[in-house]
Protein backbone atom coordinates (compact mmCIF):
# COMPACT_ATOMS: atom_id res chain seq x y z
CA UNK A 1 0.00 0.00 0.00
CA UNK A 2 1.31 3.60 -0.70
CA UNK A 3 2.19 5.44 2.08
CA UNK A 4 -0.45 8.46 2.83
CA UNK A 5 1.87 11.93 1.93
CA UNK A 6 2.34 13.97 4.87
CA UNK A 7 1.67 17.36 4.39
CA UNK A 8 2.47 18.55 8.22
CA UNK A 9 5.91 16.72 7.84
CA UNK A 10 6.33 17.82 4.52
CA UNK A 11 6.05 21.66 5.63
CA UNK A 12 8.23 20.89 8.91
CA UNK A 13 11.25 20.01 6.49
CA UNK A 14 10.34 22.87 4.28
CA UNK A 15 10.63 25.26 7.07
CA UNK A 16 13.54 23.97 8.53
CA UNK A 17 15.60 23.82 5.28
CA UNK A 18 14.62 27.60 4.58
CA UNK A 19 15.61 28.72 8.42
CA UNK A 20 19.26 26.61 7.78
CA UNK A 21 19.48 28.84 4.78
CA UNK A 22 18.89 31.84 6.22
CA UNK A 23 20.72 30.92 9.01
CA UNK A 24 24.06 30.08 6.43
CA UNK A 25 23.15 33.75 4.99
CA UNK A 26 23.46 35.46 7.50
CA UNK A 27 26.58 34.43 8.78
CA UNK A 28 28.51 35.08 4.82
CA UNK A 29 26.69 38.70 5.79
CA UNK A 30 28.75 38.80 8.73
CA UNK A 31 31.36 37.08 7.18
CA UNK A 32 31.65 39.73 4.13
CA UNK A 33 31.27 42.54 7.25
CA UNK A 34 33.47 41.26 10.12
CA UNK A 35 34.50 44.99 10.81
CA UNK A 36 31.20 46.20 10.76
CA UNK A 37 29.90 45.76 14.28
CA UNK A 38 26.44 47.00 13.41
CA UNK A 39 25.82 44.57 11.08
CA UNK A 40 27.12 41.41 12.97
CA UNK A 41 25.35 42.00 16.16
CA UNK A 42 21.77 42.48 14.11
CA UNK A 43 22.90 39.20 12.13
CA UNK A 44 23.60 37.33 15.07
CA UNK A 45 20.66 38.41 16.97
CA UNK A 46 18.53 37.22 13.84
CA UNK A 47 20.66 34.06 14.51
CA UNK A 48 19.33 33.24 18.19
CA UNK A 49 15.77 34.17 17.15
CA UNK A 50 15.80 31.62 14.06
CA UNK A 51 17.25 29.12 16.13
CA UNK A 52 15.41 29.63 19.67
CA UNK A 53 14.55 26.44 21.26
CA UNK A 54 15.90 24.05 18.60
CA UNK A 55 19.98 24.25 19.12
CA UNK A 56 20.30 20.64 18.35
CA UNK A 57 18.57 20.89 15.42
CA UNK A 58 20.60 23.39 13.83
CA UNK A 59 23.71 22.89 15.10
CA UNK A 60 25.47 21.86 11.45
CA UNK A 61 24.18 25.03 10.30
CA UNK A 62 25.60 26.90 13.10
CA UNK A 63 28.66 25.13 13.97
CA UNK A 64 30.82 24.62 10.72
CA UNK A 65 34.25 24.58 11.34
CA UNK A 66 34.51 28.22 9.92
CA UNK A 67 31.54 29.66 11.56
CA UNK A 68 32.99 28.62 14.77
CA UNK A 69 36.07 30.25 14.16
CA UNK A 70 34.49 33.36 13.16
CA UNK A 71 32.83 33.62 15.99
CA UNK A 72 35.90 33.15 18.34
CA UNK A 73 37.62 35.81 16.04
CA UNK A 74 35.08 38.19 17.13
CA UNK A 75 35.98 37.41 20.45
CA UNK A 76 39.28 38.16 20.02
CA UNK A 77 38.42 41.75 18.38
CA UNK A 78 39.08 43.86 20.99
CA UNK A 79 38.48 47.35 18.93
CA UNK A 80 35.32 45.42 17.59
CA UNK A 81 34.20 44.27 21.38
CA UNK A 82 35.29 48.30 22.57
CA UNK A 83 32.40 49.56 19.78
CA UNK A 84 29.70 47.15 20.51
CA UNK A 85 30.02 45.43 23.72
CA UNK A 86 27.04 43.40 23.09
CA UNK A 87 28.53 41.09 20.25
CA UNK A 88 30.73 39.52 23.01
CA UNK A 89 27.40 38.85 24.72
CA UNK A 90 25.73 37.02 21.79
CA UNK A 91 28.54 35.48 20.55
CA UNK A 92 29.00 33.79 24.44
CA UNK A 93 25.55 33.00 24.07
CA UNK A 94 25.24 31.31 20.50
CA UNK A 95 28.22 28.76 21.24
CA UNK A 96 27.20 27.72 24.63
CA UNK A 97 23.38 27.00 23.51
CA UNK A 98 24.70 25.22 20.87
CA UNK A 99 27.59 23.78 22.12
CA UNK A 100 26.79 20.56 20.97
CA UNK A 101 27.90 21.03 17.64
CA UNK A 102 30.93 22.27 18.20
CA UNK A 103 32.19 18.87 18.24
CA UNK A 104 32.30 18.93 14.46
CA UNK A 105 35.27 21.70 14.90
CA UNK A 106 37.53 19.47 16.70
CA UNK A 107 40.13 19.29 13.76
CA UNK A 108 43.85 19.83 12.95
CA UNK A 109 42.71 22.68 10.84
CA UNK A 110 40.38 24.41 13.74
CA UNK A 111 41.40 23.94 17.12
CA UNK A 112 39.28 25.60 19.39
CA UNK A 113 41.00 24.36 22.22
CA UNK A 114 44.13 26.57 21.61
CA UNK A 115 45.34 28.91 24.77
CA UNK A 116 44.24 31.56 23.25
CA UNK A 117 40.78 30.86 23.11
CA UNK A 118 40.81 28.92 26.78
CA UNK A 119 42.20 32.25 28.08
CA UNK A 120 39.71 34.45 26.52
CA UNK A 121 36.55 31.90 28.08
CA UNK A 122 38.87 32.44 31.07
CA UNK A 123 39.01 36.26 31.14
CA UNK A 124 35.17 36.57 30.13
CA UNK A 125 34.36 34.60 33.07
CA UNK A 126 36.86 36.70 35.38
CA UNK A 127 35.34 39.85 33.87
CA UNK A 128 31.38 38.90 32.73
CA UNK A 129 29.11 41.38 31.45
CA UNK A 130 26.51 40.19 33.53
CA UNK A 131 26.00 36.67 35.56
CA UNK A 132 24.30 35.17 31.92
CA UNK A 133 27.04 36.05 30.14
CA UNK A 134 29.63 34.07 32.70
CA UNK A 135 27.18 31.09 33.14
CA UNK A 136 27.04 30.96 29.13
CA UNK A 137 31.03 30.79 29.33
CA UNK A 138 31.56 28.28 31.85
CA UNK A 139 29.32 25.86 30.14
CA UNK A 140 31.01 26.44 26.66
CA UNK A 141 34.43 25.90 28.63
CA UNK A 142 33.36 22.95 30.61
CA UNK A 143 31.78 21.35 26.86
CA UNK A 144 35.79 22.20 25.06
CA UNK A 145 37.67 20.59 28.07
CA UNK A 146 35.40 17.71 28.37
CA UNK A 147 36.02 16.95 24.82
CA UNK A 148 39.43 17.53 24.27
CA UNK A 149 41.84 14.76 24.70
CA UNK A 150 44.96 17.15 24.32
CA UNK A 151 46.92 18.16 27.84
CA UNK A 152 48.05 21.88 27.27
CA UNK A 153 51.28 22.57 28.07
CA UNK A 154 51.10 26.08 28.64
CA UNK A 155 51.68 27.15 31.85
CA UNK A 156 50.69 31.02 32.00
CA UNK A 157 46.91 29.37 32.20
CA UNK A 158 48.04 28.26 35.69
CA UNK A 159 49.42 31.16 36.52
CA UNK A 160 46.22 32.98 35.32
CA UNK A 161 44.07 30.81 37.38
CA UNK A 162 46.57 31.02 40.45
CA UNK A 163 46.73 35.40 40.22
CA UNK A 164 42.97 35.25 39.92
CA UNK A 165 41.64 32.53 41.56
CA UNK A 166 38.88 34.36 43.67
CA UNK A 167 37.09 35.01 40.55
CA UNK A 168 36.59 31.10 39.90
CA UNK A 169 34.15 28.51 40.78
CA UNK A 170 36.43 25.52 41.95
CA UNK A 171 34.19 23.81 39.04
CA UNK A 172 35.98 25.93 36.61
CA UNK A 173 39.64 25.32 38.00
CA UNK A 174 38.78 21.58 38.30
CA UNK A 175 37.98 21.96 34.32
CA UNK A 176 40.98 23.60 33.83
CA UNK A 177 43.67 21.74 35.67
CA UNK A 178 42.72 18.11 34.67
CA UNK A 179 43.81 18.79 31.18
CA UNK A 180 47.14 21.11 31.95
CA UNK A 181 50.11 19.35 31.66
CA UNK A 182 52.52 22.05 33.15
CA UNK A 183 51.69 23.74 36.43
CA UNK A 184 54.17 25.53 38.26
CA UNK A 185 54.59 24.85 41.73
CA UNK A 186 53.81 28.03 43.00
CA UNK A 187 50.50 28.02 41.28
CA UNK A 188 49.97 24.81 42.53
CA UNK A 189 49.91 25.67 45.87
CA UNK A 190 48.24 29.10 45.35
CA UNK A 191 44.79 26.69 43.60
CA UNK A 192 45.29 23.79 46.77
CA UNK A 193 45.37 26.50 49.67
CA UNK A 194 42.31 28.25 47.47
CA UNK A 195 40.45 24.81 46.91
CA UNK A 196 40.97 23.49 50.50
CA UNK A 197 39.32 27.10 52.27
CA UNK A 198 36.85 26.42 50.21
CA UNK A 199 36.43 22.90 51.72
CA UNK A 200 36.81 24.23 55.00
CA UNK A 201 34.26 27.59 54.39
CA UNK A 202 31.68 25.79 52.86
CA UNK A 203 31.74 22.60 54.70
CA UNK A 204 28.47 23.18 56.45
CA UNK A 205 26.56 24.33 53.94
CA UNK A 206 23.43 23.05 53.15
CA UNK A 207 23.20 24.18 48.88
CA UNK A 208 22.97 22.03 45.47
CA UNK A 209 24.81 24.16 43.88
CA UNK A 210 27.68 24.12 46.92
CA UNK A 211 27.33 20.89 47.69
CA UNK A 212 28.56 20.47 43.35
CA UNK A 213 31.50 22.92 43.97
CA UNK A 214 32.82 21.13 47.28
CA UNK A 215 32.97 17.82 45.12
CA UNK A 216 34.92 20.12 42.66
CA UNK A 217 37.63 21.16 45.00
CA UNK A 218 38.24 18.23 46.00
CA UNK A 219 38.55 16.65 42.39
CA UNK A 220 40.28 19.38 41.39
CA UNK A 221 43.33 18.87 43.93
CA UNK A 222 43.92 15.27 43.05
CA UNK A 223 44.76 16.97 39.28
CA UNK A 224 47.28 19.49 40.77
CA UNK A 225 51.31 18.22 40.83
CA UNK A 226 52.82 17.36 44.19
CA UNK A 227 49.92 17.47 46.51
CA UNK A 228 51.84 17.09 49.34
CA UNK A 229 50.85 13.43 50.89
CA UNK A 230 51.78 15.15 54.50
CA UNK A 231 48.48 17.06 54.40
CA UNK A 232 46.37 15.92 57.01
CA UNK A 233 43.60 18.02 55.55
CA UNK A 234 43.90 16.55 52.19
CA UNK A 235 43.47 12.91 53.56
CA UNK A 236 40.88 13.31 55.98
CA UNK A 237 38.74 15.58 53.46
CA UNK A 238 39.53 12.25 50.85
CA UNK A 239 38.04 10.02 53.81
CA UNK A 240 35.34 12.13 54.49
CA UNK A 241 34.19 12.04 50.61
CA UNK A 242 34.43 7.99 50.40
CA UNK A 243 32.52 7.80 53.23
CA UNK A 244 29.73 9.75 51.71
CA UNK A 245 26.09 8.33 50.49
CA UNK A 246 26.52 10.79 47.34
CA UNK A 247 28.28 9.24 44.21
CA UNK A 248 29.70 12.78 43.23
CA UNK A 249 31.55 13.21 46.87
CA UNK A 250 33.07 9.51 45.97
CA UNK A 251 34.31 10.11 42.99
CA UNK A 252 35.50 13.22 44.17
CA UNK A 253 37.21 11.18 46.89
CA UNK A 254 38.54 8.43 44.54
CA UNK A 255 40.10 10.94 42.17
CA UNK A 256 42.51 12.31 45.30
CA UNK A 257 43.29 8.71 46.18
CA UNK A 258 44.77 7.66 42.47
CA UNK A 259 47.28 10.84 43.49
CA UNK A 260 48.12 9.25 46.81
CA UNK A 261 49.79 6.51 48.12
CA UNK A 262 47.77 4.66 50.33
CA UNK A 263 47.81 2.96 53.78
CA UNK A 264 46.78 -0.69 53.43
CA UNK A 265 44.27 0.20 56.37
CA UNK A 266 42.89 3.31 54.53
CA UNK A 267 42.74 0.79 51.22
CA UNK A 268 40.70 -1.85 53.77
CA UNK A 269 38.31 0.37 55.12
CA UNK A 270 37.79 3.20 52.47
CA UNK A 271 38.51 1.63 49.39
CA UNK A 272 37.80 -1.98 48.84
CA UNK A 273 33.59 -2.08 49.75
CA UNK A 274 33.25 0.16 46.32
CA UNK A 275 34.08 -2.95 44.83
CA UNK A 276 30.36 -3.43 44.99
CA UNK A 277 29.43 -0.44 43.21
CA UNK A 278 27.05 -0.20 40.58
CA UNK A 279 28.46 2.71 38.93
CA UNK A 280 30.88 2.09 36.46
CA UNK A 281 33.08 4.98 36.69
CA UNK A 282 33.56 4.82 40.55
CA UNK A 283 33.87 1.10 40.07
CA UNK A 284 36.51 1.62 37.36
CA UNK A 285 38.50 4.31 39.54
CA UNK A 286 38.33 1.76 42.62
CA UNK A 287 40.39 -1.12 40.37
CA UNK A 288 42.55 1.38 39.11
CA UNK A 289 43.55 2.46 42.74
CA UNK A 290 43.92 -0.86 44.02
CA UNK A 291 46.20 -2.52 41.01
CA UNK A 292 48.47 0.59 41.26
CA UNK A 293 49.14 0.42 45.02
CA UNK A 294 51.82 -2.05 45.79
CA UNK A 295 50.59 -2.06 49.93
CA UNK A 296 47.97 -4.54 48.38
CA UNK A 297 50.21 -6.66 46.89
CA UNK A 298 52.75 -6.60 49.67
CA UNK A 299 50.37 -6.83 52.90
CA UNK A 300 46.99 -8.86 51.68
CA UNK A 301 46.89 -12.15 49.71
CA UNK A 302 42.51 -11.85 50.61
CA UNK A 303 42.52 -8.21 48.86
CA UNK A 304 44.62 -9.53 45.93
CA UNK A 305 41.57 -12.52 45.26
CA UNK A 306 39.17 -9.98 45.65
CA UNK A 307 40.67 -7.71 42.87
CA UNK A 308 41.41 -10.76 40.93
CA UNK A 309 38.06 -12.41 40.94
CA UNK A 310 36.23 -8.48 40.17
CA UNK A 311 39.12 -8.09 36.72
CA UNK A 312 37.69 -11.63 35.45
CA UNK A 313 34.19 -10.83 35.75
CA UNK A 314 34.42 -7.09 33.91
CA UNK A 315 36.78 -8.68 31.17
CA UNK A 316 34.13 -11.86 30.85
CA UNK A 317 30.56 -10.52 31.82
CA UNK A 318 30.98 -6.43 31.99
CA UNK A 319 29.27 -4.62 29.18
CA UNK A 320 31.15 -3.33 26.31
CA UNK A 321 32.17 -0.38 28.02
CA UNK A 322 33.26 -1.81 31.32
CA UNK A 323 35.63 -3.96 29.22
CA UNK A 324 37.41 -1.40 27.69
CA UNK A 325 37.81 0.93 30.90
CA UNK A 326 38.75 -2.64 32.90
CA UNK A 327 41.42 -2.98 29.75
CA UNK A 328 42.86 0.50 29.90
CA UNK A 329 43.48 -0.06 33.41
CA UNK A 330 45.87 -2.62 32.76
CA UNK A 331 48.51 0.19 31.93
CA UNK A 332 48.12 1.20 35.74
CA UNK A 333 49.12 -2.60 36.85
CA UNK A 334 52.22 -2.03 40.19
CA UNK A 335 55.29 -3.75 38.97
CA UNK A 336 55.49 -5.66 41.84
CA UNK A 337 51.93 -7.06 41.49
CA UNK A 338 53.28 -10.09 40.02
CA UNK A 339 49.87 -12.37 41.01
CA UNK A 340 47.83 -9.80 39.05
CA UNK A 341 50.16 -10.14 36.06
CA UNK A 342 49.85 -13.55 35.73
CA UNK A 343 46.12 -13.83 35.78
CA UNK A 344 45.72 -10.76 33.71
CA UNK A 345 47.91 -12.90 30.71
CA UNK A 346 45.91 -15.91 30.79
CA UNK A 347 42.62 -13.41 30.74
CA UNK A 348 43.85 -11.41 28.34
CA UNK A 349 45.43 -13.90 26.07
CA UNK A 350 41.79 -16.11 26.11
CA UNK A 351 40.17 -12.93 25.27
CA UNK A 352 42.38 -12.31 22.02
CA UNK A 353 41.24 -16.30 21.19
CA UNK A 354 37.77 -15.26 21.43
CA UNK A 355 37.43 -12.19 19.11
CA UNK A 356 37.78 -9.38 20.91
CA UNK A 357 37.43 -6.04 18.96
CA UNK A 358 40.24 -4.66 21.15
CA UNK A 359 42.69 -7.25 20.10
CA UNK A 360 45.04 -4.08 19.39
CA UNK A 361 44.96 -2.82 22.39
CA UNK A 362 45.36 -6.30 24.06
CA UNK A 363 48.25 -7.55 22.15
CA UNK A 364 50.02 -4.06 22.83
CA UNK A 365 49.38 -4.88 27.15
CA UNK A 366 50.93 -7.99 26.04
CA UNK A 367 54.15 -7.00 24.44
CA UNK A 368 54.26 -4.49 27.24
CA UNK A 369 54.12 -7.02 29.84
CA UNK A 370 56.43 -9.67 27.88
CA UNK A 371 59.15 -6.84 27.46
CA UNK A 372 59.02 -6.14 31.15
CA UNK A 373 59.55 -9.46 32.13
CA UNK A 374 62.63 -9.81 29.88
CA UNK A 375 63.81 -6.86 31.40
CA UNK A 376 62.93 -8.12 35.12
CA UNK A 377 61.25 -4.53 35.59
CA UNK A 378 57.95 -7.25 36.30
CA UNK A 379 58.52 -9.74 39.58
CA UNK A 380 56.10 -12.50 37.49
CA UNK A 381 55.99 -16.21 38.00
CA UNK A 382 55.17 -16.96 34.88
CA UNK A 383 58.71 -16.67 32.39
CA UNK A 384 59.10 -16.28 28.95
CA UNK A 385 59.00 -19.69 27.78
CA UNK A 386 55.48 -19.92 29.95
CA UNK A 387 54.24 -17.44 28.29
CA UNK A 388 55.04 -18.00 25.01
CA UNK A 389 53.16 -21.64 25.59
CA UNK A 390 50.16 -20.29 26.88
CA UNK A 391 50.33 -17.83 23.32
CA UNK A 392 50.94 -21.35 21.43
CA UNK A 393 48.24 -23.20 22.87
CA UNK A 394 45.54 -20.41 21.28
CA UNK A 395 47.55 -19.84 17.75
CA UNK A 396 45.47 -21.12 15.98
CA UNK A 397 42.36 -18.97 17.46
CA UNK A 398 44.94 -15.99 17.47
CA UNK A 399 45.45 -16.17 14.67
CA UNK A 400 42.60 -16.43 12.75
CA UNK A 401 41.37 -13.24 14.33
CA UNK A 402 44.39 -11.35 14.33
CA UNK A 403 44.87 -11.43 10.19
CA UNK A 404 41.69 -9.10 9.87
CA UNK A 405 43.70 -6.18 11.11
CA UNK A 406 47.46 -4.91 10.21
CA UNK A 407 47.64 -3.43 12.92
CA UNK A 408 47.17 -6.41 15.40
CA UNK A 409 49.54 -8.33 12.69
CA UNK A 410 51.91 -5.99 14.19
CA UNK A 411 51.38 -6.25 17.75
CA UNK A 412 51.38 -9.88 17.06
CA UNK A 413 54.54 -9.97 15.22
CA UNK A 414 56.49 -7.75 18.24
CA UNK A 415 55.28 -10.12 20.70
CA UNK A 416 56.10 -13.14 18.90
CA UNK A 417 60.18 -11.53 18.55
CA UNK A 418 59.85 -10.75 22.12
CA UNK A 419 58.86 -14.33 23.57
CA UNK A 420 61.73 -16.31 20.38
CA UNK A 421 64.62 -13.56 21.53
Amino acid sequence: MQEQFDSNEYNYFIQGHRRRVKISNLYNDISLNRKDPQIILKNLSEIIDIVKDYWDFYTDSCFSANQTELLFTFLKDKELLDSEPQIRDLTIYILSHGASGLLSSFNYENKITSVENIMILLEIIANPHNNNEMQNAITLLKYIMNYTTNKLGNGYIADYLAKNVDKFYPSVICFIVEKLSLISEQAAEILENYLLGYIIEHHDIIDDFVHEQLSYSLAAIAYLPKVSENNVQVYAFMEEYLQSNDPVFIDAGLKVAQTLTLKIETIKNSILGFLDSQVSSILIKTIGILIANSAVWENDEECCDIIINKLNDLFNFGNGKVQNMSIDLMTCVDPKSCRITEDIIDTLIEMLATNSRRSDEILKILVNFAFNIRRGTIECDINLDDFQNRIWENETYIDEFVKHSPNSQGEYQKLMTILQA
